[in-house]
Formats: structure tokens, sequence, C-alpha cells
């Protein structure tokens, strides 16, 4: 992840320059960018860097004028809501995802009911009586992972943390002294 060397401060730009960053702040894409402005006017100097030697590349920098004069043109204003309207959809249909995948997984969670049957075990054993029955867990998360491929290890972590909260309630019923 790019980092700020140390005792970098954030440059600020010349007078009359934008940076790629501000054109994006202003509602500019790439795209955009490429087919209004063509080129950058001006660089400076990057002060961040990939690990702790490799400079990213230079900042471009867009003369202000010139970025004013195409936000005017018509043809830009119409380009920029096609843009807006696109990232809004692109929103909507990353939110709808994420809601189906959560929806799916908290259904794998409650159709899971994990039968934990007791053992013998003194009164306080609490780690004996987590180990005893784990393998229940490992299927459970192992059945989870195959029904719903290509969970990302957050995905998969937040998975395996609701179901561990059903075996562990799972293992309460079966051993009222566990604590």
């Amino acid at each position: 992840m790019p980092s700020r060397a140390r005792g970098e401060e954030a440059p600020s730009e010349p007078e009359g320059m934008l940076s790629t960053h501000d054109l994006k702040m202003r509602g500019w894409t790439p795209a955009l960018i490429r087919d209004f402005l063509r080129t950058h006017d001006a660089t400076r100097p990057n002060l961040m860097r990939f690990g702790s030697r490799r400079r990213m590349p230079p900042v471009k920098l867009y003369d202000e004028e010139r970025v004013r004069d195409a936000e005017s043109d018509e043809e830009f204003l119409i380009a920029q809501g096609r843009a807006m309207d696109a990232r809004d959809r692109a929103e909507r249909a990353s939110r709808t995802r994420r809601a189906n995948l959560d929806a799916r997984m908290d259904a794998v969670v409650e159709a899971w009911r994990p039968v934990v049957t007791p053992l013998p075990l003194r009164r306080g054993s609490n780690r004996k009586a987590f180990a005893a029955h784990e393998e229940l867990l490992e299927n459970a998360v192992a059945r989870a992972s195959a029904a719903l491929p290509d969970l990302s290890r957050r995905d998969l972590a937040s998975l395996t943390k609701k179901l561990r909260e059903r075996y562990e309630e799972a293992l309460r019923r079966a051993y009222p002294w566990l604590e």
C-alpha cells in the first residue's frame, strides 16, 4: 500500500493547477479526463511510495482555466451525467450483490442446527468440551464454503464467526456448566 515518506508533508498544487485527485473530487472520471483534457499540463513529484523505496509516478497537473473551459462545455456535462449515472448503477448493483450474499450467508447459518451429544466430562472442562465437538464446526464451515463459493476472506471469517456462535450455543445446551 502506498505510504508517504517520513517527514514529508503532502505538497500543495502550484497556483492555477489541479491534480488528477482534484479533478476526481470535482466529478471527473479517468475517461472524462482522457476525452476532454487529453494530456496533462505539468507534473510534480509524488511523495507517496510503494513499500519503503519505490516512488509512485509523478502527479499529473492540469491548468485550472482549461479545466473550467471543459467543464462549461455541454458535451462534457452530458458525458459527466452519464458517468455519474453509471457510477450510481454500479453502486446499486454492488449493494444488491452484498445484500444477496449476506442473506445467503444468514440462511446457511440459520439452517445449521448443531447437535451436541454430551460426553462424560468433569464440570469446568471447558477446553475438552470445545475440543471434543470441534469437528462439528469444522464440517459446517466446510459445507458452508462449498455452498457459497468465491467468499472473500472477510466473508468467510464472518460466516465462521456466526457458525461458531451457533456451535457455542449448542455446547452450552449440552453442558450447562460451560462458561
